[in-house]
């Protein structure tokens, strides 16, 4: 587990951009699909495990608003720091 912590605390700033890359930019059709799936009601709790910077993590709580509730959660300090400074701002 600490090697984990040690990979991925140094990468907080370039990791959405790599994983990105790495996946060939398919990951904003993939969370989508996720967010969007029938299964999912407006109502549900949602946990994110392994969050990284909370992309997935934001989309939901994006589409849910205030009538379910999202949480992530991540071994590596750093990310979930990058994820909440990067918080995109709410619509209202």
């Amino acid at each position: 587990m600490l090697k984990m912590r040690k990979l991925f605390s140094g990468a907080p700033d370039e990791y959405d951009r790599l994983l990105s890359r790495l996946k060939l930019r398919s990951d904003d059709e993939w969370r989508r699909s996720v967010i969007e799936s029938p299964r999912i009601g407006k109502t549900a709790f949602v946990l994110d495990v392994a969050s990284g910077t909370g992309l997935i993590a934001f989309d939901f709580a994006r589409e849910l608003n205030d009538q379910g509730r999202v949480i992530g959660v991540d071994l590596c300090i750093p990310m979930l720091k990058k994820g909440i400074a990067n918080k995109p701002m709410r619509e209202e």
